[in-house]
């Protein structure tokens, strides 16, 4: 009989430790699911709100460029009203472009070809570069200049020829019956503090042509780069020819 309860009882630890054991899996495969499960969506939330994280950001970035080059194109605007309206006195002339370069020191010159040629002497001589660097800029773009004083407004990167973050922001300009073009040097230092790189993406600014105007790489820059081979430039243009065809 002793033997009998033995065995009995050894039957009986051998059940109880199965059914821990069964228990224990089934437990442990339930933790392991829900953790799956847990970082599955936490992970599609994640990625989500970096999503709308960038979408901010970047809507926020073209916000502050939008205002810095309305304002720059304002307050030149402003500033040959003014002088258009001093006439032949020099002397009011030279006070409004002076004060004007002391409010902008960013701006480094001012153009109407074959009219006006405003040239902030602080800029160029603190960056240690020359002013003719203004003029072969503007050779080199003729066409350019044409197509502004015929109407169009648009953004150049001045880098390459100025070995500095300097872009050229062009539009046209009407005086005394005269079509005429504006060309505005100004330096992209300070708006390029707000494009950057993150894990998810990089902001740059580009202009119509795809060339870019600011990149957090400078060296891209600075060397002219164009994007439009980019994967989303190509998707970009093939979305704007689409529009324009209907």
């Amino acid at each position: 009989m002793e033997k009998n309860n033995d065995l009995s009882k050894t039957k009986g630890l051998s059940l109880g430790a199965k059914l821990v054991l069964i228990i224990s899996t089934l437990v442990f495969i339930s933790l392991v699911s829900i953790t799956f499960l847990v970082q599955f969506f936490m992970s599609d939330t994640t990625s989500a709100n970096a999503e709308i994280t960038t979408l901010e950001k970047t809507n926020e970035t073209a916000s502050t460029t939008e205002k810095q080059i309305s304002s720059i194109r304002a307050n030149t605007s402003l500033m040959l009203e003014l002088l258009s309206i001093s006439g032949s006195s020099q002397v009011l002339s030279r006070q409004t472009t002076s004060f004007f370069f002391e409010r902008n020191p960013d701006i480094a010159a001012v153009i109407i070809p074959e009219e006006q040629e405003l040239i902030n002497t602080r800029f160029f001589i603190s960056n240690e570069i020359e002013s003719e660097l203004v003029n072969r800029f503007l050779t080199a773009h003729t066409s350019e200049i044409q197509r502004a004083t015929e109407g169009e407004t648009f953004i150049l990167n001045a880098a390459p020829v100025f070995e500095l973050q300097v872009l050229a922001y062009l539009f046209p300009w009407r005086e005394g019956g005269k079509d005429q073009a504006v060309i505005i040097f100004f330096s992209s230092d300070s708006l390029s503090e707000t494009y950057g790189t993150s894990t998810t993406s990089v902001t740059y600014l580009i202009n119509g042509d795809a060339d870019i105007l600011i990149h957090p790489d400078i060296d891209l820059v600075m060397a002219g780069t164009n994007a439009s081979k980019e994967k989303i430039i190509e998707i970009m243009n093939t979305k704007r020819t689409e529009i324009h065809h209907h």
